[in-house]
């Protein structure tokens, strides 16, 4: 259970604040804020509280200390006094979620208790989805990159797995006609190739596996495992928009939809990489705006049954036809100055390897929709 810590110099208090919570919550109590700093390096704390007026270090300086050291416990502060400039300056300064009168209410005390509670799981799973992002996106841009290096050995490995056989073919000639002749010495130097020749055509056998081992998926799907999709738009959404400083409008819609197939950590980088793109074609619009939509596929239109769809549409300047039938080829980019040109073939990738789709349709100076359709679980 994720525990409350109160801060409060004066025992009594805490005592009584420990008491009242004992049945309903998991709490921690310092006397101060040195002794609640050390408390939160050493142990997990979702929900701070502090009261205002402490000696050496009010509840602001610790809050503030919180929010710089550990910024995803939930900062609450309790004061006697109404002051407003108080609050303020917790607001700015402490980043507090709640500011409390004391004496305070028990009902509303539980009330604010149980939210912040809440919003420390939301931000902790937040996290826990970044960091899982962030592996998966380095593993399958390896997977896409060393796929894509493969591919392009293929054809010079082969040129020179047949020219090894015809070099073979023409030694043994040069042997045997020198042989017939009196060139005894040449048909030695010829002879002496011939465990060179040997050891590349071993070594360009070994490239092989080497390229056959790179095409190999870094990822054991499990074809049973769901998700709900609803729960990765909504947090990829928050993800990406927390990133945008406001500077573009995005609309989610998200009707209610079965479980889908497929790792939502990796259907959530999916997203994610659609959302930023989606961001950034926007930018030059005068009226930026993205949509996301999670909704049931649509049988009139072809959708097929059992299949929930996700758009991504933006009113940006759109794609050019011809760029339209490389976007989701591997190293190809569109972005002048930066991009890797991997984030839609990696995409395109995680929702194929669960029976997914992924499909574009844009138009010039009108905008840009990607549609994923995935199988219900």
């Amino acid at each position: 259970m994720a525990t409350i810590l109160y801060v409060d110099d004066d025992p009594d208090n805490l005592i009584f604040f420990a008491a009242l919570c004992a049945e309903q919550f998991s709490t921690a109590t310092a006397e101060s804020g040195v002794e609640a700093l050390e408390i939160l390096r050493t142990q997990e704390i979702a929900v701070l509280i502090a009261d205002q007026r402490m000696p050496r270090m009010t509840g602001v300086e610790l809050a503030e200390r919180a929010a710089t050291e550990h910024p995803d416990v939930v900062r609450i502060l309790i004061t006697a006094y109404s002051d407003l400039s108080e609050a303020i300056d917790a607001i700015n300064r402490g980043q507090v979620r709640s500011y409390l009168r004391k004496p305070w209410d028990a009902g509303e005390l539980f009330a604010v208790l149980r939210e912040a509670l809440s919003t420390f799981a939301t931000r902790k799973r937040v996290r826990q989805l970044e960091r899982h992002m962030l592996a998966t996106e380095r593993v399958y841009t390896l997977g896409v990159v060393t796929a894509g290096i493969a591919h392009e050995m293929k054809s010079p490995l082969r040129a020179l797995t047949d020219g090894i056989d015809v070099v073979r073919q023409r030694m043994a000639e040069a042997v045997n006609l020198a042989r017939a002749g009196d060139g005894e010495q040449a048909a030695q130097l010829l002879e002496s190739l011939e465990p060179f020749m040997g050891a590349q055509a071993t070594q360009t056998a070994a490239m092989h596996e080497i390229c056959r081992g790179f095409e190999v998926s870094n990822y054991d799907v499990d074809p049973n495992e769901t998700c709900d999709m609803g729960e990765v738009v909504q947090t990829a959404a928050r993800l990406v928009l927390a990133s945008q400083d406001g500077v573009c409008h995005l609309e989610v819609v998200c009707d209610e939809t079965p479980e889908v197939r497929g790792n939502r950590h990796r259907l959530g980088r999916v997203i994610i990489n659609l959302l930023i793109n989606a961001f950034e074609s926007v930018t030059e619009v005068e009226c930026p705006s993205v949509q996301l939509y999670l909704r049931n596929g649509d049988e009139e239109s072809g959708e097929g049954k059992g299949l929930v769809v996700v758009d991504v549409s933006d009113n940006g300047t759109g794609i050019e036809p011809k760029a339209q039938r490389r976007m989701f080829d591997a190293f190809y980019s569109t972005k002048t100055s930066s991009g890797t040109g991997l984030g839609l073939a990696m995409s395109k990738r995680i929702v194929e390897e669960v029976g997914g789709s992924l499909l574009l349709d844009s138009t010039s100076e009108q905008g840009t929709r990607f549609s994923l359709k995935l199988r219900a679980g």
